[in-house]
């Protein structure tokens, strides 16, 4: 898209209401990751994205992953969910998308209320290529892959050292976090493809 034609689609297009992340004070559009993710997103190739989806970014952090500490953690979301109300392991990494695409290739609704969590724990590397196939081509459910929707989770770290996140690409460090979603606060100009419901 030209200046030109957003300047025109600002004039002219529709008007939405979309949620806004909330990650302790701090406001996100896109997505909160932690974990191996968010020592290797920016190095992820897009062409891998298309093909693994959500577990592209774990993929890329392969070659981290014997260093690669895992994340003691407890999420709890508060809410009775198919998933559980609370999670407690070791994760490889935490995805909590806002947006119709965040980082893994997620298909939140960003016009929900939610957020769309997906938890990949730890497991062998062997098993990671394997879960991300069954995951990106037949879109099943996998042994080591969560998936949970909640408008508010707490994440706590079980170790002492802070777990480092990124919100919408921004670095910091915290041992514990709390997330909830601000539903439809943010007013955004829309273009006529775009539909409130994500599609696969």
């Amino acid at each position: 898209m030209s200046i030109e034609q957003a300047f025109e689609l600002l004039d002219a297009g529709e008007k939405r209401c979309i949620d806004l992340g909330v990650a302790d004070t701090e406001p996100f559009m896109n997505s909160c990751i932690a974990g191996l993710t968010a020592k290797t997103s920016s190095e992820t190739d897009s062409d891998l994205k298309e093909r693994f989806g959500t577990l592209a970014y774990a993929i890329t952090g392969l070659q981290h992953a014997a260093d690669f500490d895992p994340l003691h953690v407890e999420i709890d979301t508060n809410e009775s969910t198919a998933a559980g109300a609370t999670w407690t392991g070791d994760a490889l990494c935490i995805l909590i998308g806002n947006a119709r695409r965040f980082p893994g290739g997620g298909q939140a609704n960003v016009e929900d209320g939610r957020f769309d969590i997906t938890i990949v724990e730890e497991m062998p590397t062997n098993e990671m290529l394997t879960e991300a196939a069954i995951q990106r081509f037949f879109g099943g459910e996998t042994e080591h892959v969560t998936h949970i929707t909640s408008e508010h989770l707490e994440i706590k770290h079980q170790q002492e050292k802070p777990i480092e996140f990124s919100l919408d690409g921004e670095i910091s460090n915290h041992k514990q976090l709390s997330l909830h979603v601000r539903p439809r606060a943010l007013e955004i100009v829309v273009g006529p493809e775009y539909t409130p419901e994500p599609t696969a």
